[in-house]
């Protein structure tokens, strides 16, 4: 009976350790394929609590990158957002999804499309990185977003 059990143990361990080596592989090709460039997340207005970022995703797979959300461990809360223009007053709204097409870029920006993030875990420092994991219909990928400081307006 217990050389079945651990029979049975091994064999699943061999499972686990082939499901991790597949999803570890699609995860590898996934990077080679989506190319983020010069994404940042901006500081925090004083008495802010929320913030978005910027960065330019390149699609060169052959299907539309269909984002579907973000995560981040420095932040309680993070939206996809798009922005309109209304009477000439920029305007923000939630999102379920920001689509780049197959073998085309889309910049995020906070006049188009972005990400939000709200409620920050720690105070954020200027020129610290965070890791943003962004959920597609093609798997996940980290983005590496820098903290920049604010523009003024």
């Amino acid at each position: 009976m217990m050389k079945k059990i651990r029979l049975l143990l091994v064999m699943c361990a061999a499972l686990v350790m082939t499901f991790s080596v597949l999803a570890e592989t699609k995860v590898n090709e996934l990077k080679k394929m989506i190319d983020v460039q010069n994404p940042v997340v901006f500081q925090l207005a004083n008495g802010a609590n929320a913030t978005g970022s910027k960065m330019t995703i390149y699609n060169h797979t052959d299907k539309d990158l269909i984002i579907d959300g973000f995560t981040s461990n420095d932040f309680k809360r993070t939206m996809l957002h798009s922005t309109r223009y209304e009477s000439g007053k920029r305007v923000m709204f939630h999102v379920d999804h920001i689509t780049v097409p197959a073998h085309k870029k889309l910049a995020l920006t906070p006049n188009t499309h972005h990400f939000m993030l709200f409620n920050p875990i720690h105070k954020l420092k200027t020129g610290e990185f965070l890791t943003l994991k962004v959920h597609t219909n093609q798997g996940e990928f980290d983005v590496i977003a820098q903290v920049v400081p604010r523009r003024l307006k």
